[in-house]
C-alpha cells in the first residue's frame, strides 16, 4: 500500500508553518513514518472523540483517519508544557486556539 494522503487543516498550517525547520522536518518524518502503515500504525486515540495524537518529541500532532481512503486529517500541532516543581505534571499547550478553530472550522469529531 503506498503513503496516506496528507490533508492539511488550516489551523495545523498556520502553527506548522511558523515551528523552526528542524521541528518540521521531525513532524513530517513523524507523519510520514505513520502515512505508510496507516493500518497497522499504534493510534493513539485520545478521550472524548474519534481524534488521534502523534507523539514527536515535546510536540502532538492531533489528527484523524480514514483507512478506506488511506488519508490523515492533520488537524493541529501542541506543544507539551512541562510544569517545574510538580512532580509528573504536564500539560497540552497549543500555540493556537485550537478549540476554538476546530468548531468554527467543523473539524471532524
Amino acid at each position: 500500500m503506498s503513503r496516506a494522503l496528507q490533508v492539511y487543516y488550516p489551523a495545523f498550517n498556520e502553527v506548522f508553518l511558523r515551528l523552526p525547520d528542524n521541528v518540521r522536518q521531525r513532524i513530517e518524518a513523524g507523519v510520514d513514518d505513520m502515512g505508510l502503515r496507516l493500518s497497522s500504525y499504534p493510534h493513539y486515540r485520545m478521550s472524548g472523540g474519534h481524534r488521534y495524537r502523534l507523539r514527536v518529541g515535546d510536540y502532538r500532532v492531533i489528527y484523524t483517519f480514514d483507512l478506506v481512503r488511506n488519508e490523515i486529517h492533520l488537524l493541529a500541532v501542541a506543544i507539551v508544557v512541562r510544569f517545574i516543581g510538580e512532580a509528573n505534571s504536564s500539560a497540552l499547550k497549543t500555540l493556537s486556539s485550537r478549540r476554538a478553530r476546530s468548531q468554527a472550522s467543523g473539524f471532524p469529531n
